[in-house]
């Protein structure tokens, strides 16, 4: 026995059994990220598919004189959850090319707590039609002879007519609109003479069209059944009209019926 029997030699380390470790953790990770992967392309699929579904059934329920070609969008996370829980969170259709009685219009519809049983009631749906000014007028009469509107930055403006000391002449009237649930507040901001009144003295003629009382348009007859007009956004090309309802069936019957002005 050699005197270096008793001597401390450091230990070998098995390479093979460290590099075993090291491409176990990769294959695990790697597994993972597949899995993952896996799941949002399994739930990507799965939303492609409800969004054609819903586009299906939204168009085979649109009145005779609704023309559209819906895009559906389903938002929110997790559509497979959302669809075995037999609700979706939210549901987006628009068309921005959309004809309605003949005029063209852009809808987007924007609907939450949606059932995947068309039989059951939305939740809650906020639906905005975009029209210009002709499709304004088209849909929209006013009192005094139905004058023509015209869209402004926030404004609108019809041409009507009146008489002063007997004398009777034009004008032009900005208003600014207010949705007010079943009905259209219009109140005048400022007047313009398209009369010339010669030397006559036109600013209490003036006053007296802007200081008139706000103008009350009843809307109930152009709106589904149960909806209020909650927001109305005016710009010079188009203006914004927003509608929502609650608890409400999404059908070709909805968008038929009217309300009434009583």
């Amino acid at each position: 026995m050699t005197d270096d029997f008793f001597v401390a030699r450091p230990v070998e380390k098995n390479p093979s059994r460290g590099r075993r470790w090291v491409i176990g953790l990769v294959v695990a990770i790697i597994l993972i990220v597949l899995g993952v992967i896996a799941l949002f392309a399994g739930d990507s699929i799965a939303r492609a598919i409800a969004e054609d579904v819903v586009k299906s059934q939204v168009e085979q329920r649109l009145p005779e004189n609704v023309e559209a070609d819906v895009d559906v969008s389903i938002e929110g996370d997790w559509v497979i959850a959302q669809l075995v829980s037999g609700r979706l969170d939210n549901v987006v259709m628009s068309d921005e090319n959309a004809v309605l009685d003949g005029v063209p219009v852009g809808i987007r519809i924007d609907a939450t707590d949606v059932p995947t049983d068309v039989k059951q009631t939305v939740g809650h749906v906020d639906a905005t039609a975009t029209l210009d000014a002709a499709a304004l007028n088209a849909f929209l009469t006013l009192p005094a002879g139905d004058p023509d509107l015209s869209l402004g930055d926030g404004t609108l403006a019809y041409e009507n007519s009146s008489a002063f000391l007997g004398i009777p002449f034009s004008y032009l009237l900005s208003v600014t609109p207010q949705a007010a649930g079943t009905s259209l507040i219009l109140t005048p901001e400022s007047a313009e003479l398209t009369t010339d009144l010669g030397s006559v003295d036109v600013a209490p003629v003036i006053e007296r069209l802007v200081g008139d009382a706000p103008v009350t348009v009843c809307v109930a007859e152009y709106l589904p059944e149960g909806a209020q007009l909650t927001a109305l956004a005016v710009a010079p090309e188009a203006a914004d009209l927003t509608i929502s309802m609650s608890d409400v069936e999404l059908s070709g019957a909805l968008l038929e019926s009217r309300g009434s002005c009583g």
